[in-house]
């Protein structure tokens, strides 16, 4: 018994060591990824099935439960339902027991853990083994009660062997498996993000080499043009190359401030920042460039909410992201910013309705270069990025093509 159980435990082990070997090595293919989950876990649901683990008194145990639990909390309700389906086919013919008791039984299972998914994805590691371990102790309550309708005289004279089988073995693969899991999925956070870490310095490496060079012979080239349009000889066809060749300067000093930010430590008088005031007095600022564009800001914060920083960090961050979000918003629009509280931070939410985003985009938002725009350096998101993870904040995007993007920017709340 104690060997049929290691060969269960090796087969869900390795099919999902596969599945995260292959999703690592082609991370670009999102759509995809949900289909392989699929197929790894309906594998895996039928070579368990196939080879379950037989007491002497005739009752069979495998542990089916663990991958059937990973295709829903892992790859939600599209890929969860379909090995569910796999799974009820297989075991009819392979079990044929009870299959009336075991659907209705798997749908309150179902339920619950369609309930959770949502806290499941942004809680810790431990909370997920909680999560999980709740699911699967759920899931033996209906398997003792199956068993004591169907096996009533064996459980007696197999309480110890029924425990193990059924209760422990069980939640110690699933802390194996939830465990492997998050350890590659952190790793592959990680090495992400010194990824980006390292773009982040050889840019401002560059700023801070460049930068300052360049900014001044445009400085002096932009002085002259501006004497010269004031010649009241010239044409008016010279007047209007002269204004477009200053705004392209303007342009090039933008991306060159851009730059520059991103050279600069994070410098600015730390305050108490009353956000929800910020985040007013911003909307007052951009609404002439919201009008001009066609999109009408509308600022749900009331109540006060507080953080310690820079106010001219905040700024910045605030005005790039509603900047960008009025950019992406079609014409006759609206743009929803509000502040809620989340136990000890506050979330700034900033919501456009325009063309959304990929889930490939969202993974290089905030990437040295990156942008969406048809002309932008992509540098203004990397600046918002590196502000809020300055204050030990992070930046969450949900988006959804042609429906619009929603950023939530998550900050320490300053209670007092």
């Amino acid at each position: 018994m104690f060997v049929e159980f290691c060969i269960q435990i090796f087969l869900v082990l390795t099919i999902l060591i596969l599945y995260l070997a292959w999703t690592r090595l082609h991370p670009k293919l999102t759509k995809q990824k949900f289909v392989f989950l699929f197929f790894f876990c309906s594998l895996i649901i039928i070579l368990c099935m196939s080879y379950p683990v037989k007491y002497h008194s005739g009752i069979i145990m495998d542990l089916r439960i663990i991958p059937w639990m990973v295709s829903f909390l892992y790859g939600g309700f599209f890929v969860g339902i379909p090995t569910t389906l796999i799974m009820f086919i297989y075991g009819f013919f392979v079990d044929g027991t009870s299959i009336g008791y075991i659907i209705f039984s798997h749908i309150i299972i179902i339920i619950f853990m369609l309930m959770i998914k949502k806290k499941f994805e942004e809680s810790s590691y431990l909370n997920k083994l909680k999560y999980t371990s709740g699911v699967l102790l759920l899931h033996d309550v209906f398997v003792i009660f199956l068993l004591y309708i169907n096996h009533s005289n064996m459980i007696y004279h197999s309480k110890l062997l029924i425990s193990m089988g059924i209760i422990i073995v069980p939640i110690l693969a699933n802390w194996l498996v939830i465990f492997l899991i998050e350890a590659i999925q952190a790793n592959e956070k990680f090495r992400l993000e010194m990824a980006r870490s390292e773009k982040i310095h050889i840019v401002g490496q560059l700023a801070a080499s460049v930068a300052h060079e360049v900014r001044n012979p445009i400085t002096v080239v932009k002085g002259f043009m501006q004497l010269i349009q004031h010649d009241e000889e010239m044409s008016g066809r010279y007047h209007y190359y002269l204004q477009t060749m200053e705004k392209e300067l303007d342009r090039a000093t933008g991306i060159i401030n851009d730059y520059l930010s991103l050279a600069k430590p994070q410098e600015g008088c730390t305050k108490i920042i009353n956000m929800t005031e910020l985040l007013q007095f911003v909307c007052q600022t951009l609404h002439s460039y919201a009008f001009i564009n066609g999109v009408k800001l509308h600022c749900k914060a009331k109540k006060a909410y507080y953080v310690k920083g820079s106010i001219e960090k905040m700024q910045q961050l605030l005005v790039n992201i509603i900047k960008n979000g009025i950019e992406a918003s079609p014409k006759e629009s609206v743009m929803d910013l509000d502040i809620l509280e989340e136990k000890k931070h506050i979330l700034i939410k900033i919501r456009d309705y325009g063309q959304g985003m990929t889930a490939e985009q969202i993974e290089k938002a905030g990437m040295p270069f990156y942008t969406t725009k048809e002309s932008g350096t992509g540098l203004g998101l990397m600046v918002c990025y590196q502000i809020v993870e300055a204050y030990n904040g992070k930046i969450h995007i949900d988006s959804e093509l042609h429906k619009g993007t929603c950023f939530t920017i998550k900050l320490p709340a300053y209670n007092g």
